[in-house]
């Protein structure tokens, strides 16, 4: 048989949450001459401007994006296949050339 216990009230249920910190890990501010820094923040600006060419109409230009930071490297016709574009932007291929990152 199950004890009749007095009902516990909604607050007693619910349990206090965290303060989430927003913040990012390092808040400490990026040296003024860090190229990786500076990357992390062109790649933060730019995550959410890329396009999905695949929601685009028929025939409409195609965009493409740098792989590291989604910066826009070019825009072509989606007839043209002759023109090479550049999976990196140049301030990414200053990061590889100069050993900062890989590819």
């Amino acid at each position: 048989m199950r004890s009749l216990k007095k009902p516990r009230r909604l607050a007693d249920l619910v349990r206090p949450h965290k303060k989430l910190d927003t913040k990012p890990e390092s808040t400490k501010p990026a040296e003024p001459n860090d190229p990786v820094a500076a990357m992390e923040e062109r790649r933060a600006e730019n995550r959410h401007k890329t396009v999905d060419n695949s929601s685009l109409y028929a025939g409409s230009p195609m965009y493409y994006f740098c792989k590291m930071c989604y910066a826009p490297t070019g825009t072509l016709d989606e007839s043209d296949f002759t023109t090479r574009i550049p999976p990196h932007c140049d301030a990414c291929m200053e990061l590889i050339k100069s050993g900062y990152t890989a590819t």
